[in-house]
């Protein structure tokens, strides 16, 4: 298992990696959800869209977001994540 700084890693830094070594990274992190319940089947998602322009200097803190997001980065995220989800028959 390869050896990783404590510091912050976002999977959206460098985007043009590739979705097979994103695979690899969460795979090595033991990224997953463990339950009792057993496996995950199903997800409802929902791709962040033009709902995220409401949010603004004034209001985003009573929206509980810490900072305005970057919608661009935020649908890249949702959709390397719902892919891995796919991937892994979810």
């Amino acid at each position: 298992m390869r050896k990783y700084s404590s510091q912050s890693f976002s999977l959206t830094d460098n985007m043009d990696i590739s979705t097979s070594k994103i695979k690899d990274i969460l795979d090595e992190f033991g990224v997953g959800v463990h339950s009792e319940c057993g496996k995950l089947d199903i997800v409802l998602m929902h791709r962040p869209g033009k709902e995220l322009l409401r949010l603004t200097k004034e209001n985003h803190d009573h929206f509980l977001y810490d900072a305005l997001p970057n919608i661009i980065q935020t649908q890249q995220s949702h959709d390397i994540f719902s892919q891995y989800l796919r991937d892994h028959g979810i």
